[in-house]
């Protein structure tokens, strides 16, 4: 059996699109699609942001938002606000740089290309 780092057997320190520059311009065959989606999934379900924070990237998926109406009984003016929690910018950035080979359809592990390998 060959030997492999724990890093790279849990793809930490992996270069994602290292397996298409290995294949030059070659059309990616089914299997490398597969495993390279794998290895971005684990780099996404290993991000800061979703292991450490998932309760509010969950909010943020549903939509989820804290509604404050307040009413003036002398004059009766009704005030809405409006609240919803964010991640810092930087964060959210490292994260969409993860998602975003899944997403972009000139990708090699585009999700439609995964589904069809």
């Amino acid at each position: 059996m060959p030997r492999h780092s724990r890093a790279t057997i849990r793809g930490e320190g992996a270069n994602p699109s290292a397996y298409s520059a290995s294949m030059g311009k070659q059309q990616p065959i089914a299997q490398s699609i597969v495993e390279g989606s794998l290895l971005h999934a684990r780099r996404i379900g290993s991000h800061s942001l979703i292991r450490e924070h998932g309760e509010l990237m969950s909010r943020l998926y549903r939509g989820t938002m804290k509604v404050a109406v307040t009413r003036n009984t002398t004059t009766g003016e009704v005030s809405h606000r409006a609240r919803m929690e964010f991640p810092p910018e930087e964060a959210m950035e490292s994260l969409a740089t993860r998602v975003r080979p899944l997403i972009l359809s000139s990708e090699p592990i585009y999700c439609h290309k995964v589904l069809d390998a």
